[in-house]
C-alpha cells in the first residue's frame, strides 16, 4: 500500500518538480500538491466525505507519502506526526497494524488501495505464498472495514461484495 501510494503521489508531483524542490517545499506548498493527488486519485469518492474527514485523510496521505522522509529536517514535514506509520512500516506487527487500522483516514486508504489494486499486488510478489498473501491482505480489508468513514462505508462494502469473485 505505501508504495502504490508514495508512487502514484511521485508521479503526479513531477509536475511541480517535487523530487527536484523536495529539500525547500513549504509545509503550505506540500498541503496543496497532496489535496491536488487526493482530488485525482479520489475524485468519486471525495464528494461523499465531510470536511473533517477529508481534512484527516490529507493527513493520513501525508504520512503514507512522505514516511521516508520522516527523519529528515525538511520545511514540508514541520508538524507531521509520523509515529504510527513508521511503527508499522519499521516493524509489522498486529499491534502497529490495529494502531494504524483504527484511524478512519488509514483504514480508507488501505481499503482503497486493496479493493483497486490488491489482489494484483498480491500476485506480483514473486518471494511469498500469494494466496496466503492475499487472504491476510483480505483479512486486515475486513478490519479496515470495521473502522471505515462512515460515510464510504457502504459504497466499499458493495464494491467488494460485487467484486468478490475477483479478490
Amino acid at each position: 500500500m505505501r508504495k502504490y501510494y508514495k508512487e502514484k503521489f511521485e508521479d503526479f508531483a513531477q509536475a511541480f518538480n517535487y523530487k527536484k524542490r523536495v529539500k525547500v517545499i513549504t509545509p503550505g506548498e506540500i498541503n496543496q500538491i497532496v489535496l491536488q493527488y487526493s482530488h485525482k486519485e479520489f475524485s468519486s469518492i471525495l464528494p461523499v466525505l465531510s470536511d473533517d474527514d477529508h481534512r484527516n485523510l490529507l493527513e493520513s496521505l501525508k504520512r503514507i507519502v512522505l514516511s521516508d522522509r520522516s527523519n529528515k529536517r525538511e520545511p514540508m514535514i514541520k508538524g507531521v506526526d509520523f509515529t504510527v506509520v513508521r511503527n508499522l512500516f519499521g516493524k509489522y506487527t498486529q499491534k502497529n497494524m490495529k494502531l494504524f487500522m483504527m484511524d478512519a483516514a488509514n483504514s480508507f486508504l488501505y481499503t482503497h488501495f486493496y479493493l483497486i489494486y490488491g489482489r494484483s499486488a498480491c500476485y506480483d510478489q514473486k518471494d511469498v505464498d500469494q494466496i496466503n498473501f492475499n487472504d491476510q491482505m483480505r483479512k486486515l480489508m475486513f478490519e479496515a472495514f470495521r473502522h471505515l468513514f462512515v460515510s464510504v462505508k457502504p459504497l466499499y462494502e458493495k464494491l467488494y461484495e460485487s467484486n468478490a469473485n475477483k479478490i
